[in-house]
């Protein structure tokens, strides 16, 4: 019975922590959608300063470099570099279908996003199609991770009775 109660508790657990993925995910996009604007305004600042010299980026940096500011020449260019990858990955977190979402964010996530997505994500319980996909998979994931546990100690007590019998047959030889 007691058994029966935690397989309950830990399969609703499961699905209920599944189900604030959708929640979570959208905060992260968000979030990275303001990383990435804001990445992509400081870049345009430096393409814009290049092209008023009607140099490229390239030119531009290296143009800073001969003139005595070679951190200014690899920030101009990581700033730009940076730019590019977020909003890269603000088109693949945005272009997701919700059956995708979980492998792009393992793909593009970013802890300082992620924390920050965190912190303003408000609890919710989806009731529609995706969320009840969410909560099957984490109830299923987390009565696996259940079943893991409780075979553990099994396994160790088999691992322990099969070294004593091994010991045992050592000492008995003699």
């Amino acid at each position: 019975m007691l058994d029966r109660m935690w397989t309950v508790v830990v399969g609703g657990t499961g699905a209920l922590i599944a189900t604030q993925f959708p929640a979570y995910y959208l905060q992260y996009k968000q979030r990275l959608g303001g990383f990435a604007s804001k990445a992509q305004d400081n870049a345009q600042n430096h393409l814009d300063n290049a092209a008023a010299k009607g140099l490229d980026l390239q030119a531009y940096a290296l143009q800073l470099k001969d003139g005595g500011f070679p951190e200014q020449a690899e920030t101009v260019l990581a700033q730009v570099a940076s730019a590019t990858t977020l909003n890269q990955q603000y088109d693949l977190v945005s272009g997701a279908a919700w059956f995708e979402q979980p492998l792009i964010l393992a793909r593009v996530f970013s802890s300082r996003i992620g924390q920050d997505a965190w912190q303003d994500m408000s609890w919710a319980l989806p009731l529609n199609s995706s969320g009840f996909v969410y909560a099957f998979i984490g109830m299923v994931l987390a009565l696996l991770i259940w079943s893991a546990v409780l075979l553990v100690p099994r396994w160790l007590a088999r691992l322990h009775h099969w070294a004593r019998t091994l010991m045992m047959m050592q000492v008995s030889r003699f």
